[in-house]
């Protein structure tokens, strides 16, 4: 193959990747037939990151590949790991997603220099907002605070290249991770006066089951209580929540059965319409056997939940208090 063809190869690669992407992204949230698009999306980003470490150089001749397009590329993949984790309520795959936004920080694919154009710029600051959710569900502390360290740094660096209102909007998701970090270190619980440190974990692994019955198959959970800590509409009980209903990573011991390693799928609300929250729930019982069970969380205000469950027949209601403050910002796809 000549270095044409190589750098035609690669375009219409990327270009596929893209489609496929924006597919995942148009999906519903919850519901069947996904996974054919999922499986189409890894079999294509896997031939065009294997394809790009292989032809690097010649694709610097030939495109003028830059760096930042690697990190891109890369960032992607770690989306479709940590979203494939959402379907499939698989922590494996947080490792995955891990492995790629590591990668990304570790090979400065996304070092700009100061006066960059704001989109590669807001680029930058997605992949640190990601990379945070996924050091959150691995209890990765200590990263976390240093990519807000960086994130903040940056912001610093970046402000030119920004509109008031973007910086405005960054800063604040900055500060949420800030506060969700802390907030969620530490937790401790008084009984008596004696105090004990109570950290999050997944479930133990437990040996096989000798016995079949009712077991715990789908959540929804619904996070609209005001005033506490939250991060790319998660808050701080959705996330304590997840801990409660997943397994611990499996050991390689090879003791771990299927059952062993089954989570429960999970549905993440946050500040859900009513018309939403019964969609997500007629999804969930739609999926159902005569053995499953449904487990619905709420964290909301009790006069607001109960005003809005007065008025279910609304679509355009939402299960968050009134006087809550505005909507953490979405950072998914």
């Amino acid at each position: 193959m000549n270095n044409k063809k190589i750098a035609d190869e690669f375009l219409k690669l990327s270009d596929k990747s893209k489609i496929l992407f924006g597919e995942l992204r148009d999906l519903p949230e919850y519901g069947r037939k996904w996974q054919n698009y999922f499986e189409n999306a890894f079999e294509v980003f896997t031939k065009l990151w294997k394809f790009q470490q292989q032809h690097r150089e010649i694709l610097d001749q030939q495109l003028g590949l830059k760096r930042w397009q690697v990190g891109e590329i890369a960032s992607k993949i770690g989306q479709l790991y940590y979203h494939y984790y959402l379907r499939t309520n698989d922590p494996g795959y947080l490792n995955e997603s891990f492995s790629f936004y590591s990668a990304i920080k570790r090979r400065s694919y996304f070092k700009l220099s100061s006066d960059e154009r704001s989109e590669l710029v807001l680029k930058k600051f997605r992949y640190f907002a990601r990379f945070i959710v996924i050091c959150l569900l691995l209890r990765k502390f200590d990263l976390v605070n240093d990519l807000i360290m960086g994130m903040s740094q940056n912001m610093a660096d970046y402000k030119g290249s920004l509109s008031a209102a973007s910086f405005e909007e960054w800063s604040r998701l900055c500060s949420e991770a800030e506060l969700f970090a802390q907030a969620e270190q530490v937790v401790l619980l008084e009984d008596g006066g004696t105090r004990y440190v109570c950290e999050e974990k997944r479930l133990r692994l437990l040996p096989p089951a000798t016995t079949t019955g009712l077991r715990l198959r789908h959540a929804v959970i619904v996070g609209s209580k005001m005033q506490q800590a939250a991060f790319s509409e998660l808050t701080i009980d959705m996330y304590r929540a997840l801990f409660m209903l997943e397994h611990q990573f499996p050991t390689g011991d090879g003791n771990e059965g299927p059952d062993q390693l089954l989570n429960p799928s999970k549905i993440l609300l946050f500040c859900p319409t009513v018309a939403r929250f019964l969609s997500a729930f007629a999804t969930s019982t739609d999926q159902c056997t005569l053995d499953d069970i449904i487990l619905l969380y709420f964290s909301c205000n009790h006069r607001d939940f109960g005003k809005g469950m007065r008025n279910a027949n609304s679509e355009g209601l939402v299960l968050c208090p009134s006087d809550a403050s505005s909507p953490v910002h979405p950072i998914n796809w």
